[in-house]
């Protein structure tokens, strides 16, 4: 029974992590159009995305992965636990303080290494954003109402 436990738990963590980590920059870019999923273009139909928006997102990505990878390796360690020797209160105030010393510095982590690859505002051609839209260009404005009227 322990060992199905552990197997379900670890299967459930790994599929979560994998499927987390699939898509790499595509992924990043995509979560920083939650909602209106609309972009400015500019002249050249290129697409400018702040490096804040992209640190953000990339920040709550590496952060998912991290949590997932967690798991994984909590899952596999208790496989090698030990009867517990100690008190449980004991036991308790050590995953309590290895918890929250985790949680810190995995959050900073993950944030150090989304303003590193990130650092710099991204400038994509609007052809390569999938599931975003934009608002038609003076020029195109122009050009629909010349074909409309031309008809």
């Amino acid at each position: 029974m322990f060992i199905g436990m552990l197997a379900f738990q670890l299967s459930g963590a790994l599929v979560l992590l994998l499927n987390c980590m699939k898509g790499g920059k595509e992924a990043v870019i995509r979560n920083c159009f939650p909602g209106t999923n609309v972009v400015e273009r500019d002249e050249n139909n290129n697409c400018k995305i702040e490096k804040e928006k992209l640190q953000k997102s990339a920040h709550n990505i590496y952060l998912n992965i991290i949590a997932f990878a967690d798991l994984v390796v909590g899952y596999i360690l208790a496989a090698f636990s030990p009867t517990a020797d100690s008190q449980t209160s004991v036991i308790l105030m050590e995953v309590i303080v290895l918890t929250c010393a985790l949680l810190v510095i995995e959050y900073y982590l993950s944030r150090f290494c989304a303003r590193k690859i990130y650092a710099q505002d991204a400038v994509i051609p609007f052809e390569n954003l999938d599931g975003v839209d934009t608002f038609p260009k003076g020029q195109e404005i122009n050009d629909m109402f010349n074909d409309a009227f031309k008809e």
